[in-house]
């Protein structure tokens, strides 16, 4: 993280039954964009918040956000609001976190990327 981004992190640890390496590249994805955003420069909070049966990951920039009117369409394969972008990282990270039976929406302002992941059971 550069040392001109103000990097907040909120959160207990909690478990959930998962995939790391592919939630890993989830969130990968999602702070990356959040970095090209602000252009390295402003702030990115992490938040987590839990119930009893899930567990929602937020990540907030201080970026101008989505243009309306286009915030429905950043999950579909091949869209994209970057110049040099595929239009494919939002679309595997949705496909990704429906895998495990969540689900990652997109609110603004400000700019923020939730996903939404069922809790691992406590069975003993």
């Amino acid at each position: 993280m550069p040392s001109t981004v103000n990097l907040e992190k909120t959160y207990n640890d909690t478990k959930i039954l998962c995939d790391s390496r592919k939630l890993e590249a989830v969130f990968t994805n999602l702070l990356t964009n959040a970095l090209e955003a602000i252009d390295n420069e402003g702030y990115i909070k992490i938040r987590v918040n839990e119930n009893k049966e899930y567990i929602e990951i937020g990540i907030e920039d201080s970026g101008i956000g989505i243009k309306a009117g286009v915030e429905s369409k950043v999950f579909e394969p091949m869209f994209s609001t970057k110049t040099h972008g595929s239009g494919l990282g939002l679309s595997i990270c949705k496909m990704i976190v429906e895998q495990h039976g969540g689900k990652i929406v997109y609110n603004s302002p400000p700019s923020i990327f939730s996903v939404i992941l069922p809790k691992m059971l406590n069975e003993k």
